[in-house]
């Protein structure tokens, strides 16, 4: 897609999207073992899905990937501000922008690695009770 783009205007700094490439990975590897860690748990197809819905749907819209919260109302600016995928979605704008300095790169790689690590340790505990 992102080779699609270029044609268009896209101009982006490619180490910032190679970063960005490798930070959306991480998100799919806190994702991951967290959505196989609910499955564990509720043991039920039918139940699965309306539990990641829940959960993800407002994770997206309050980040600010489809909408800018630049223009929405300050009480849902906070509730973003909250989201820890709001980060995320902040570091691959400047990563993109190749706005090496700011301080949103730190803050939502950090989050981002912090929240990995978290999730692989809660499904290492599922899958470990699963098995046992």
């Amino acid at each position: 897609m992102i080779v699609l783009a270029i044609p268009f205007g896209l101009s982006i700094d490619a180490a910032g999207a190679i970063v960005t490439l490798a930070l959306v990975a991480l998100i799919g590897l806190v994702m991951a073992p967290l959505s196989y860690t609910s499955g564990l748990i509720l043991k039920s197809e039918d139940a699965l899905a309306p539990l990641l819905q829940a959960v993800v749907l407002p994770l997206l819209l309050l980040s600010g990937i489809l909408l800018p919260m630049s223009v929405a109302p300050d009480w849902l600016k906070f509730l973003s501000s909250l989201n820890l995928l709001t980060h995320a979605a902040d570091a691959s704008r400047a990563l993109f922008n190749g706005q090496w300095g700011d301080p949103e790169i730190l803050i939502g790689v950090g989050v981002t690695g912090v929240l990995a690590i978290a999730a692989v340790w809660i499904a290492t505990r599922a899958f470990s009770r699963a098995n046992a």
